[in-house]
């Protein structure tokens, strides 16, 4: 019995104890567990999925936490051989260099934030990436994932696969307001050897990007100039051509996404662009295409205010008879010519200057109206027979007349002449009176 009471006391000295370490557990737990299933989020951007060998192209990572976070790290993976262009680290939002409190590893393609990460805040991420010129065709993934001091890994979602193709020796286009064209001819790597270059970079954005290709028939192009530049959101773009036999001067726009670096083509054509069903209205200057990015880039939810301004020879207005503020930059979208707003903005000993706004690219023609010139005809005469007098009946007819008018005039005078002197009667007369006047005297 005394056994049985023993045991009991120790019982009841035990529960209580095991209930106070119960909820010891239950407050460490419920302490500790929120640091430790901190949320991240981590989301990735690829500006292009379908790359050239040799061809650039932008990735971005977005990551956001829901609770405070430290020493974030993202750490992304590439395929072999693909060379990460990175100078220095920036925010999309500042579009500054990080503190020296943050590292960027280029041997494992890390990024390490010391400070913290306050809940809710965001960090990104953009890398240019390079697709070196010998890899081979496929499909191609990235992979990532972000971490942190007491959080598991996560991976990064979005956008992992990147397509690499060869460039299509033609490409079947439909011009319309996306940019894409009707039947074609050439690759859009034609005419690089004439590149002016840009400030170097990625490529393409979400929607088309990088090398712009062309369905023009080759046979039709007179020349071909190529510009790229890097293509960023909130920063205005703006190519320049400077061959001389080029009427482009600059065609520029602000971008709406994230593109790196952008190949811009101009072509100079011979004649009306083979992928247009009929010419320009007008008297034409010049026939030319203008070709942004990727088939697809030319839309407006890529970019706005696009502007491209050209130039017009003073000669060939006043051969032409064109007034220049009749002068548009026509462009073919949707099976016909429309002009977009033309304004002259400068002059010079040369050349009229002129800006026309355009909501996408495809092919352009420079046109002006010729001035009118009214012709007075004059009506033959004609004979009383209604018939038409020659040069020489004219010539007779005015002889005939001088002379009539001579031999009147000699008519006249003889009349005159006539009435003015004596006839034979009336001297005959005189002579009579003079005879019997002498007889009469001398009776007398």
């Amino acid at each position: 019995m005394n056994i049985i009471r023993v045991l009991r006391t120790k019982s009841r000295i035990k529960l209580p104890g095991f209930v106070s370490g119960f909820t010891l557990i239950i407050l460490l737990v419920w302490v500790v567990l929120p640091a430790s299933a901190a949320e991240i989020e981590a989301s990735r951007e690829i500006s292009s999925e379908t790359v050239y060998p040799g061809e650039s192209f932008v990735v971005t990572v977005h990551i956001k936490a829901d609770h405070e976070v430290e020493a974030l790290v993202l750490d992304e993976n590439l395929p072999d051989g693909w060379h990460v262009n990175y100078s220095e680290n920036y925010s999309e939002n500042s579009g500054t260099i990080f503190p020296e409190t943050n590292f960027f590893k280029a041997s494992t393609l890390e990024w390490i934030w010391i400070e913290k990460l306050s809940a809710g805040e965001e960090k990104t991420v953009m890398y240019n990436v390079t697709v070196p010129l010998n890899s081979q065709l496929g499909n191609f993934s990235i992979s990532g994932k972000v971490s942190a001091y007491s959080v598991p890994d996560v991976p990064v979602e979005g956008f992992s696969e990147v397509t690499i193709t060869y460039p299509p020796s033609e490409v079947d286009f439909s011009v319309s307001s996306g940019g894409e064209g009707s039947e074609g001819g050439s690759s859009g790597d034609e005419g690089r050897e004439e590149e002016n270059s840009g400030s170097g970079g990625s490529r393409g954005g979400s929607g088309g990007g990088g090398g712009a290709g062309s369905p023009e028939s080759t046979r039709n192009i007179e020349l071909k100039e190529v510009s790229s530049e890097q293509v960023f959101k909130g920063t205005h773009t703006c190519f320049t051509f400077k061959n001389e036999i080029n009427d482009i001067a600059t065609v520029e726009f602000d971008p709406k996404k994230n593109f790196g670096k952008i190949t811009a083509i101009v072509e100079i054509l011979k004649n009306t662009s083979s992928i247009v069903k009929e010419p320009a209205p007008g008297t034409v200057y010049r026939n030319i295409n203008i070709w942004i990015g990727n088939s697809g880039f030319s839309s407006p939810e890529n970019f706005e205010n696009a502007r491209i301004n050209f130039r017009v020879s003073k000669a060939w207005i006043a051969d032409h008879r064109v007034r220049e503020n009749t002068v548009n930059l026509y462009r073919y979208d949707k099976d016909s010519w429309n002009p977009p707003p033309t304004s002259i903005n400068g002059e010079d000993e040369n050349y009229f200057y002129f800006t026309a706004e355009t909501p996408g690219f495809s092919p352009f023609a420079i046109s002006g109206i010729e001035e009118k010139t009214q012709s007075v005809e004059i009506s033959p005469a004609r004979t009383g027979e209604n018939r038409t007098l020659s040069k020489e009946d004219i010539s007779d007819d005015k002889t005939n007349s001088d002379k009539e008018k001579q031999g009147v005039t000699a008519s006249d005078i003889e009349k005159k002449e006539k009435k003015s002197s004596p006839g034979p009667g009336a001297t005959f007369v005189v002579a009579e009176l003079l005879i019997l006047y002498g007889i009469l005297k001398k009776r007398m």
